[in-house]
């Protein structure tokens, strides 16, 4: 395993050798702009947090919760991305085709395949806690608290961050390990997903026969621990929430707590880790001896091409379609991410009057619109990222297909534009429909909305595309791996500054105006919509202009 750990570290050396060696200003430029985008992520957390700590106590109760909540909606999510990942690195590419030829245990090889993995699948996140904590040491308490003054600087909490965040992402890796062998060794698809869809239907049930709305209207209530998801976050026998407990333990200058729940952390991770090549050495013989003695399906009817064929499109516009739908559904773990992400915030828009959310004053119920604003957005850039910035790479060996095909360049631009736009935008405006409706807004600010969901979702998209042509690889053999790229950590740093410049301008407009230090309203949101959605265009026609400028210029 170390063999095959350090041929991985020499390939990525010397690729970033060959790119120095080869490219410099290239090299150069990419640097400064990661730089640049990491500052600019630090800046923006900052203000977040900055503006959260000057409402005083309220905002002090609110850093509170939002920790807990970071790390209990990062476990999951990281959990299912590392499944997903996992999926394709262990059981799908031909890499893993090759190692079981060779004379190696495949303990070790699902172990070698359990760290490439959670490397790719948390480097992200990993980095995003640690920039959380830092902005957070600068802000809030944390840099007044004891430990800081025993330290002697400021960076005190976002020092300890790191040796919370890796045991608890080793602990969500190994969640999302877990599920992907249950998965491969116990279900096929149709199993799973009745599964799946049989669970959810009962906890809908039970959620909404027994769980019964609040009639408070105090802020303070739905920021309380007798809220339901804010109890989840904080169940203390699970470990999703003990870096939030340690944390906040350091911060409060009780090092010892904040100590023990640190040495439990450790200690389940390594627990895990130890069971790793024992778990998944049988699991991976068994699904490999199923793949290949796997009969072949028959013909089955293609129900994608009759449907497109009823509509009036024309031919090629027809054929791609068809093709990109195929290569959709045709992956499991690409439409069971679409179904997670949006089912989960459909569940929490339709269940906003629960919270009694609709009931607040103005200016807070403002807030809670931008705030659903901007995890709609999140979302659409997150599943433009994995879906739509891959399109080219997936492409492959197949690629000088499409460029001696009669629809030139362009027209297959527009059609990938197409489907992915519609799709995302009527998903997305519907999403942000429900949480107005929930929310009883009024009709300006319903409108603006939903044009800033629409426009937005259309710019992401045409980002995610241009700068997935821009860096494409068509020699990955799977399409995360594309995601986790350089060219796919610029795309999302572009799409995220992106919704924070646009949340961040809307949010500002409406809260001057509902706190009655803003007149002429109307006249402004004019002004700031025609200035942002020439934004929106520019950004959108430059991505696309440069990577319909490179695949141009590519032959294979």
């Amino acid at each position: 395993m170390k063999q095959l750990i350090l041929i991985h570290f020499l390939s990525i050396r010397n690729n970033v050798a060959a790119l120095i060696s080869h490219a410099p200003r290239k090299f150069t430029f990419r640097l400064i702009f990661v730089i640049a985008a990491i500052l600019g992520i630090y800046c923006a957390v900052f203000g977040g947090l900055h503006f959260i700590v000057s409402l005083g106590g309220l905002g002090s109760a609110i850093i509170k919760k939002v920790i807990f909540i970071l790390f209990f909606i990062l476990f999951f999510l990281v959990g299912i991305s590392f499944g997903v990942l996992f999926y394709g690195t262990a059981f799908k590419s031909r890499e893993s085709h090759f190692l079981m030829t060779l004379p190696l245990d495949r303990g070790k090889i699902m172990y070698f395949k359990f760290i490439e993995t959670a490397c790719l699948a948390t480097w992200i996140p990993f980095l995003g806690v640690v920039f959380f904590f830092l902005a957070y040491s600068n802000v809030g308490k944390a840099s007044d608290s004891g430990f800081s003054f025993f330290c002697g600087t400021n960076f005190s909490l976002a020092a300890v961050t790191p040796l919370f965040a890796a045991p608890f992402f080793v602990l969500s890796c190994f969640f999302g390990y877990l599920l992907t062998l249950l998965v491969a060794r116990f279900f096929n698809l149709n199993k799973f997903f009745l599964t799946v869809g049989a669970i959810l239907v009962i906890v809908c049930i039970g959620y909404f026969k027994y769980l019964k709305s609040p009639d408070q209207t105090n802020i303070l209530y739905l920021l309380s621990d007798e809220v339901a998801f804010f109890q989840y976050a904080k169940l203390w026998f699970l470990p999703y929430s003990w870096p939030a407990y340690g944390l906040i333990s350091f911060e409060d200058g009780d090092w010892e707590r904040g100590l023990l729940y640190l040495a439990n952390l450790w200690s389940l991770a390594f627990l895990c880790l130890a069971f790793v090549p024992s778990f998944g050495k049988n699991c991976m013989s068994i699904y490999f001896q199923q793949y290949r003695c796997a009969k072949k399906r028959g013909v089955e009817k293609d129900y994608v091409s009759i449907f497109f064929s009823y509509l009036r499109l024309s031919p090629y516009l027809r054929a791609f379609i068809v093709k990109d739908v195929k290569l959709f559904a045709r992956e499991p773990s690409l439409w069971l991410q679409f179904l997670i992400f949006f089912g989960i915030l459909f569940f929490y828009f339709v269940n906003l009057r629960r919270f009694s959310y609709h009931l607040l004053e103005p200016v807070w119920k403002n807030v809670i619109v931008f705030l659903n604003t901007f995890s709609i957005l999140c979302i659409v850039s997150s599943m433009s990222i994995r879906f739509v910035f891959p399109q080219w790479s997936l492409e492959g060996r197949n690629f000088w297909i499409l460029k001696l095909s009669p629809p030139s360049l362009k027209k297959i631009f527009w059609e990938k534009i197409l489907i992915a736009g519609v799709i995302l935008s009527v998903i997305s405006l519907a999403l942000i429909s429900t949480s107005n409706y929930m929310l009883s807004i009024t009709p300006l600010f319903s409108f603006v909305t939903l044009f800033i969901v629409l426009l937005s979702t259309i710019t992401m998209v045409s980002i995610s595309l241009g700068f997935g042509g821009y860096f494409a690889n068509f020699k990955e053999e799977y399409y995360l791996k594309a995601v986790e790229s350089l060219g796919g950590f610029i795309a999302i740093v572009i799409t995220f500054g992106y919704i924070i410049l646009t949340v961040a301008l809307f949010l500002c407009i409406s809260h001057l105006y509902f706190t009655e230090r803003l007149t002429h309203l109307k006249q402004i949101l004019t002004i700031a919509l025609f200035l942002w959605t020439l934004l929106s265009v520019s950004a959108s026609v430059i991505s696309l202009w440069l990577g319909m400028k490179r695949l141009s210029q590519m032959e294979y």
